[in-house]
């Protein structure tokens, strides 16, 4: 027993030491791709159904990206392959870029689907930027969905205005040298079992029934175990008297859930990092893209929160955004 207790300690160190290599390995083996859009009209000579067609363009990408896979070995150690959607304004410079960044094998695919989707844009892999300004601090934060790590937020379908505008904004106002920013999205196709978890909930919403994690029903189950009254129906009729009919808001978290596995799921991070010559500037353009996120808010289901870093935290995050790693430890599931 104590040997197999010490094979299993080594075995897990074992994995975590390969994982490590191997997620290294496939940062490097990463291309990225800056796309370039052709000067279009401004978001306010366009109408609200335009914007949201343009925005519904990309999932055409996603759900590309959204077949990725590898060797049986290969995502067994180190998970599915994961890509990263980059805004970016470098240290120096003021243009907005945006940057994909996909497995090297599936870069040309990845091209021509963007130019086959988008025919006006130009499409160029290129060396990596840098955003970090050389004697200054950098900040970094970290977004996850509030409530839980599935349920849906406010999507541009029912935002009243462009969804990105709030975030290039704070890109525009950026200094031409020694600030920088970026928000980044690295993602990796979700497990098929968050479909099957997602529309159990939304079943068990249509029910009536509250969720399992609900302190009243554990109570009441804990009971029943304890007393030994699980052959009687009384326990159970007190467990149905906490469900109740749907109210027209229940109703629409339940259409929620249901719209978000109609898509392609993901399992993504969100970061955002800003460098800067003082640490109070740099914190002011986190502040500011941390602010963009509130549009999201659905009070009725979730929204995202961002949270800055410190520390080792923040050090890991610079990292991890560096190397475009994906982190399964603070991983939620989006949708296209």
């Amino acid at each position: 027993g104590f040997v197999l207790f010490i094979f299993a300690i080594a075995a897990v160190f074992f994995k975590r030491r390969l994982q490590k290599k191997g997620l290294i390995s496939r940062s490097l083996n990463l291309s990225l791709l800056l796309v370039r859009f052709p000067p279009i009209q401004t978001p306010q000579e366009l109408n609200l159904q335009q914007i949201r067609e343009r925005i519904a363009m990309m999932e055409t990408l996603y759900a590309n990206l959204s077949s990725m896979k590898e060797g049986f070995w290969s995502e067994f150690l180190f998970g599915k392959p994961s890509f990263s959607l980059e805004l970016t304004v470098p240290s120096v410079g003021e243009e907005l870029h945006f940057y994909v960044a996909v497995p090297r094998r599936r870069a040309v695919a990845v091209e021509k689907i963007i130019q086959g989707v988008f025919p006006n844009a130009h499409v160029e892999a290129v060396k990596d930027y840098n955003i970090f300004h050389p004697d200054g601090p950098a900040l970094a934060s970290r977004v996850v969905l509030h409530e839980n790590a599935y349920s849906p937020v406010r999507t541009y379908a029912k935002l009243e205005s462009d969804p990105l505008g709030a975030l290039t904004n704070v890109f525009t106002k950026l200094a031409a040298e020694g600030e920088g920013a970026a928000f980044q999205i690295v993602a990796r196709p979700a497990e098929k079992k968050w479909v099957s978890y997602i529309k159990k909930r939304a079943k068990e919403r249509y029910q009536g029934k509250k969720p399992h994690d609900d302190p009243l029903i554990k109570v009441l189950r804990t009971v029943v175990d304890v007393t030994e009254m699980a052959k009687t129906q009384e326990p159970e009729k007190r467990i149905q008297e906490e469900s109740k009919k749907l109210t027209p808001l229940e109703e629409e978290i339940v259409k929620g859930l249901e719209a978000k596995i109609s898509k392609p799921l993901f399992e993504a991070n969100i970061r955002l990092v800003a460098s800067a010559r003082t640490e109070e500037r740099a914190a002011a353009i986190l502040r500011s893209l941390e602010s963009a996120f509130s549009q999201f808010s659905d009070p009725t289901s979730n929204r995202f929160s961002p949270a800055e870093l410190k520390g080792r935290a923040r050090d890991k995050a610079i990292f991890d955004f560096s190397f475009r790693n994906f982190d399964p430890r603070s991983a939620m599931i989006l949708n296209t």
